[in-house]
């Protein structure tokens, strides 16, 4: 995977649009969020969390590989919660 725009990600609405942009902190495009269904604005937020949704995601791995380490296995629940971090983090990566 190619290196995500790195910083905070912001919403910036179009003036006299409902299209909303995606920017980073330089206020520097990243993506142009158009949608006939009417969620432009709940997608345009979910995707400018997306940076800090990844890297809670490693560090809940970290955190699940540690509770590993101490305790020697994984709760069912714990394993099933790694799994699907795993498969966000791939899919984010561009792996899945």
């Amino acid at each position: 995977m190619s290196q995500h725009t790195e910083g905070e990600w912001h919403v910036n609405r179009s003036v006299g649009t409902d299209n909303d942009w995606i920017v980073d902190e330089q206020g520097k495009a990243i993506a142009l969020m158009y949608s006939e269904s009417g969620n432009v604005k709940a997608n345009a937020h979910l995707i400018t969390a997306a940076p800090e949704l990844y890297v809670a995601c490693q560090h809940a791995l970290i955190a699940l590989d540690n509770i590993e380490v101490q305790t020697g296995e994984l709760t069912q629940q714990e394993v099933l919660l790694k799994k699907e971090i795993e498969a966000a983090i791939a899919k984010a990566e561009g792996k899945e």
